[in-house]
């Protein structure tokens, strides 16, 4: 792995999840440097807080008990409260699976941090949280479209971006 990607992914490291949400289908996840209560609303970005936002397929896994805890796919599926029908608005903040599940899990769990992060040629990414879950972004693309970025909230800095075909970084 490329030094600069590896220093900057470096950061991950020893962050705690501090929020998960989406916004249309984007799932994002916020790091801080200190635990920090969490909110649904992700209200708790402190400076320096690292996000992360992916926009292919990714899922939260428990592999002691070999379980898929909630995925990306999950924000297409109305949540337990919802019938399904034909007009399912997945788009309603707390009407999807997603929503439903992401949520429950980040309040049952606590104070979560990242023990260590693994990135591969394909630009998949896999975070080993302190609670043995797993966060794992799989890269489904082989075009130049973004599937996931990370970032510094509030910063000027770079952020890293994948696409189907490389990691870069760029200035929005």
């Amino acid at each position: 792995m490329n030094s600069e990607i590896e220093n900057y992914l470096n950061q991950l490291q020893g962050k705690y999840l501090s929020s998960i949400g989406r916004a249309a289908n984007i799932i994002w996840l916020n790091f801080v440097d200190i635990a920090v209560e969490t909110e649904s609303t992700g209200k708790d970005i402190l400076p320096g807080s690292l996000c992360l936002h992916v926009q292919c397929p990714c899922r939260m896994i428990d592999k002691e008990n070999r379980i898929i805890i909630f995925a990306s796919s999950d924000i297409y599926v109305p949540n337990s409260s919802i019938e399904w029908c034909e007009n399912f608005e997945w788009d309603i903040q707390g009407n999807n699976l997603f929503d439903e599940k992401s949520m429950h899990w980040l309040l049952s769990k606590g104070k979560v941090c990242i023990n260590n992060y693994k990135f591969n040629i394909f630009g998949d990414l896999k975070l080993t949280l302190s609670n043995g879950n797993i966060f794992e972004v799989l890269i489904n693309s082989s075009s130049s479209d973004e599937c996931w970025r990370l970032f510094e909230k509030n910063s000027d800095k770079d952020h890293f971006v994948v696409t189907g075909q490389k990691a870069i970084f760029e200035y929005e």
